[in-house]
C-alpha cells in the first residue's frame, strides 16, 4: 500500500506562531499558493489514488479541496492536530516560557488537551485499520497536519515517540511511505514500512521512485 501524506499549507496559526491553533485555523494566502503550487505538478502527474482522507481541521480541508478539486473525500478526526486545549491560541514562545519542560515528556496532556503520546495512538488505530481493509495495491491521499504525519514517518523509521517529533514535514509538501503488506489478513508486526519521500515540494517530485500512477 501506498500512502501519500501531504501536509496543509501555510495557516494563520502557523503565521503567528502559536502552539498549534484551533480546528477553525484557515489558510493564509501563502498557504493558498503553497496548495495552489501542489496541485499544479498533482495535475501534471496525475497522481492515481483509491481513496482520499482529511482531518475535521478546516485548514487541512481546505489544503484538499484545493490539491485535489475533484476527489471526494473521507473526513476522519483521527487525523486532526494534538488537541491543545486551552493553550492552542497561546503564542508558542509564551507556553515555551510557562511550561518549559512540557516538551520533555511527550506523555503529558496539554491543559485541558491530549498528549503527544495520545495523538500516536490515535493515528496508529486509523493505520491498523486501514491496512486491515485495504488491498496491498492500494494507494491513499492524506491531506493532514504535522503532528500525525510525524507519528506516521517515526512508525515507519522505527524512532519512538520518546523523539517526537524527529521530523517534520515543510508545508503543503508530500512525504510517501509504502507499506509491504496489507489487507485483512495481514500481520501487523510483519508490515515492512518503507519512507519513499520526505517534505517534497513541486520543485523536487518529478523524480521515479514516487511512480504515481498505475503502470
Amino acid at each position: 500500500m501506498m500512502l501519500y501524506l501531504f501536509r496543509h499549507g501555510k495557516s494563520h496559526a502557523n503565521t503567528a506562531r502559536l502552539v498549534t491553533g484551533t480546528p477553525a485555523d484557515t489558510l493564509v494566502d501563502e498557504g493558498r499558493r503553497q496548495a495552489e503550487a501542489m496541485q499544479r505538478w498533482l495535475d501534471q502527474v496525475q497522481l492515481d489514488a483509491d481513496h482520499f482522507f482529511t482531518s475535521t481541521w478546516r485548514r487541512a480541508q481546505e489544503t484538499a479541496r484545493l490539491m485535489f478539486p475533484r476527489a471526494e473525500w473521507r473526513i476522519d478526526a483521527r487525523l486532526g492536530e494534538t488537541d491543545a486545549g486551552s493553550v492552542a491560541e497561546w503564542p508558542l514562545a509564551e507556553f515555551v516560557t510557562q511550561q518549559p519542560q512540557f516538551y520533555r515528556n511527550n506523555a503529558t496532556p496539554y491543559p485541558g488537551g491530549e498528549s503527544h503520546e495520545a495523538l500516536n495512538r490515535r493515528v496508529m488505530n486509523w493505520l491498523d485499520e486501514l491496512l486491515a481493509q485495504q488491498a496491498a495495491d492500494a494507494r491513499i491521499v492524506v491531506v493532514a497536519h504535522s503532528g500525525p504525519i510525524a507519528c506516521l514517518i517515526q512508525h515507519a523509521l522505527g524512532i519512538g515517540m520518546e523523539r517526537f517529533p524527529a521530523l517534520l514535514p515543510a508545508h503543503a509538501s508530500l512525504t510517501v511511505i509504502e507499506y509491504a503488506h496489507g489487507g485483512a489478513h495481514a500481520d501487523a508486526n510483519a508490515r515492512k514500512a518503507t519512507l519513499k519521500g520526505f517534505s517534497l515540494t513541486p520543485a523536487e517530485t518529478a523524480g521515479p521512485t514516487l511512480t504515481p500512477t498505475r503502470q
